[in-house]
């Protein structure tokens, strides 16, 4: 927490209650697309998923062309997949989304260290 709050990296989690654990593809999928979304309205230009291996990335690539024919997402903001090998930053969003989740439970020590660069948006039931 300490070294991600000295880099003064910005974070945005989105937050989306689950109902039916049967359907997590689906709850995934309404997530991404707020979190695309927000993140191609302020004009961020590329995107690193982590890779949920190749049968899963493809269902996030099927996901994001329909964000964009619907037009929640512009064609112009790049998104991708990495392993955590192959782009180390990716424990980053890990270590804040555990840090969110904590919070969610009645334990906020973690998140309120990193104050002020952690936007949460809670999109309710997913």
């Amino acid at each position: 927490t300490k070294t991600i709050r000295g880099s003064g990296v910005e974070s945005l989690v989105v937050v989306g209650a689950m109902v039916d654990s049967r359907k997590q593809e689906r709850a995934r999928r309404r997530v991404l697309s707020h979190l695309l979304y927000t993140l191609d309205q302020r004009q961020v230009a590329h995107v690193v998923l982590e890779s949920r291996h190749a049968e899963r990335d493809r269902h996030d690539i099927k996901a994001i062309g329909g964000f964009r024919n619907a037009g929640t997402v512009s064609r112009r903001l790049v998104v991708s997949h990495e392993r955590p090998h192959q782009e180390p930053m990716l424990w980053v969003p890990d270590a804040v989304a555990g840090a969110a989740g904590d919070h969610r439970c009645g334990v906020p020590i973690c998140l309120e260290m990193h104050e002020g660069l952690v936007e949460m948006l809670d999109i309710g039931t997913v």
